[in-house]
């Protein structure tokens, strides 16, 4: 009977190094991520703050205008604003504004024909 030399396992041999750099890599993506996430919120929290600071420019006061916010943007101040429900109203539907376009577009047709 014929004796056979096992061998090593691959992981033992030929990838020695390799998974402690994969994890390396693994934790520096996980960080960049984390960071750009960071970068992203604080670019959206600016943005909301200069559109506010904008309409506050043209005498906008929420005490006494009910502002309605359609589109995407209603999503940036939702998540990035602290507002009262009771004077800014925000349109969930993402295509509220195409859909508006859409229908002044087709009032126009209609007193064209």
């Amino acid at each position: 009977m014929e004796t056979r030399q096992v061998h090593e396992p691959l992981t033992s041999c030929c990838f020695k190094g390799w998974s402690g750099s994969w994890r390396k890599k693994q934790r520096r993506n996980k960080q960049m991520k984390q960071l750009n996430q960071l970068t992203i919120v604080g670019i959206d929290q600016g943005y909301v703050e200069e559109l506010f600071a904008v309409l506050r420019s043209y005498e906008y006061d929420p005490a006494t205008v009910q502002l309605i916010v359609a589109g995407g943007g209603g999503q940036l101040i939702k998540h990035f604003y602290s507002y009262d429900p009771a004077q800014i109203t925000i349109l969930d539907d993402l295509c509220a504004a195409a859909k508006g376009y859409e229908y002044l577009a087709y009032r126009q047709l209609m007193r064209e024909a």
